[in-house]
């Protein structure tokens, strides 16, 4: 029992090794005590629990040879006490006897059971030990087996019927055999018709599949391709009958079918056809989300295959979310372009210490537009928007100021170009303002400026640079200034009001004079 004590003892001197209790008294019971001599006493009680310890292993293994022992002779005897013989009245001495030593032997598994730790006492030795009494039943049954051994010596009868019983039981076994060999072969007939059914019905719809599979592969590919001598791409099956060993390519070359698109596809050829390969699946397998995330897919092409790419995608998946990644700035380019034609919204994403990853927002108002580029050296579409801008700028100019320009029938009269109204806006000025007719010189830089010219919208090797647009941008604001309020406290929308004939100058809607004119 003193086994249980144990882990209370190590607790008791961990306490007081470690200093958790400091006083000079026990920690269980605060009783007055010296620690150090405490801490001795634990460790002399701790040595003879080890010693019980050991005592205890060495029980325990013995009780467990006891239990193993016990319990295989009692499955022995339960197996010889289910044969069917001793059930007769000639064998019950037998198997009182068997039963007996059974009983005897249930004991030791008892009394093995019994844990030292439990406070139960032992079975006495004395009951459970086993005597020669116990076995006397081992000289009658070897007194019947010398008869029966003689019976077999004077009589063969007992031999034969035991051949011709072990004959009737083979046969009826065999007859057994046969029935259920008969119902395996049915079943084997009938599954082999289902599989052979379920083969061609696979091979069909595997067909169909890939016929329909091949077909956008092929559409893909002429469309990025169109008028090469490659055509009718499809995925073909290899095997012969019911065999499926693989699939494999199969393609028209100027008139000639094959199968290796290594022999004629060059590298961008096969780019080509690995993107007709992947859209197609695409349309095949995720028809429901409708997603496509492309990297860097473009880099091996030549141009003409990145935009007819390019094309492909707004055309052939026009209802698909398009997750397009690339380090190419001409085909982001191109493909920005085109995504602005189909009214697709267009952003872009930048980071900054500030702001992290973030998308760019655009201003909506076009001069701010303009000025947002200018400050983060947008260039892209810059000299339209300065463009439209001045255009703007020079009808408003030259409405208020009533300049004179040629007659054009209807709408086409709106589509006044800004070079036309310059040089009529310059002409009206040389008439009717000696102030302004010093100023005209911005006039003329404008109106020379080769941006206004338009370049950057034409087919030439003229590109524009972001200090040819803040310079041209610098002079649409100069001649801005000609003829709008000079008040830079002015916070009203600016507006370009009639002549005051009063004081003889173009007055703004807060009250401010700027140039003389005369009518």
């Amino acid at each position: 029992m003193q086994t249980f004590l144990s882990e209370l003892l190590i607790a008791g001197k961990n306490v007081i090794t470690k200093k958790y209790h400091e006083e000079e008294t026990c920690p269980l019971c605060l009783q007055s005590k010296k620690l150090e001599e405490l801490k001795q006493e634990i460790e002399a009680r701790l040595k003879l629990i080890e010693e019980s310890s050991y005592k205890k292993s060495s029980f325990d293994n013995a009780r467990q040879t006891v239990i193993n022992f016990s319990t295989d002779r009692i499955r022995r005897l339960d197996t010889l006490l289910s044969e069917r013989l001793l059930s007769g009245e000639s064998n019950k001495n037998i198997k009182d006897a068997v039963e007996s030593i059974k009983s005897k032997i249930g004991e030791y598994q008892k009394a093995g059971k019994i844990k030292v730790t439990s406070g139960d006492n032992l079975i006495e030795c004395n009951t459970l030990k086993l005597t020669e009494d116990d076995f006397k039943i081992i000289s009658e049954i070897d007194n019947r087996i010398l008869a029966i051994d003689k019976s077999f010596e004077e009589d063969n009868s007992t031999i034969i019927y035991s051949n011709i019983t072990s004959s009737k039981d083979a046969f009826l076994q065999i007859k057994n055999i046969e029935k259920a060999q008969e119902k395996l072969e049915k079943q084997k007939s009938s599954l082999q018709i289902i599989y052979d059914e379920f083969i061609k019905k696979q091979k069909e719809e595997l067909e169909n599949f890939i016929l329909s599979f091949s077909s956008p592969i092929n559409e893909f590919y002429q469309f990025m391709n169109p008028g090469e001598l490659i055509h009718e791409i499809k995925i073909v099956i290899i095997g012969e009958e019911d065999e499926l060993n693989g699939l494999t390519i199969e393609y028209d070359f100027n008139g000639n079918l094959t199968t290796a698109p290594q022999k004629y596809f060059s590298e961008s050829h096969l780019n080509c056809f690995g993107l007709a390969f992947f859209l197609a699946s695409v349309k095949a397998f995720n028809n429901k989300n409708q997603f496509i995330i492309l990297d860097d897919v473009i880099s091996s092409f030549d141009t003409t295959h990145r935009e007819r790419f390019a094309n492909l995608l707004f055309e052939k998946f026009a209802d698909y979310q398009i997750i397009l990644l690339t380090h190419e700035h001409e085909w982001f380019q191109y493909v920005r372009q085109i995504a602005k034609k189909k009214s697709w919204l267009i952003n872009e994403i930048r980071w900054s210490n500030e702001k992290g990853t973030y998308l760019d927002q655009e201003p909506k108002e076009l001069k701010e537009q303009i000025i947002y580029k200018l400050n983060n050296g947008i260039v892209d579409n810059l000299g339209n928007s300065i463009r439209k801008y001045l255009e703007h700028l020079l009808k408003e100019i030259c409405y208020n100021l009533e300049v004179k320009v040629g007659f054009r029938y209807n709408e086409v009269n709106e589509k006044r170009m800004s070079d036309e109204l310059l040089n009529e806006l310059k002409s009206k000025i040389s008439k009717h303002s000696n102030d302004l007719k010093d100023k005209t010189e911005i006039i003329d830089r404008v109106a020379n400026s080769a941006i206004l010219g338009n370049l950057s919208s034409h087919d030439n090797p003229f590109n524009l640079s972001l200090g040819d647009l803040k310079a041209f941008w610098a002079d649409v604001k100069e001649l801005e200034k000609l003829f709008y309020c000079g008040n830079t406290e002015c916070e009203r929308p600016i507006t370009f009001n009639k002549y005051d004939d009063v004081n003889k100058k173009i007055r703004c809607s807060c009250g401010n004079l700027n140039y003389h004119w005369r009518r």
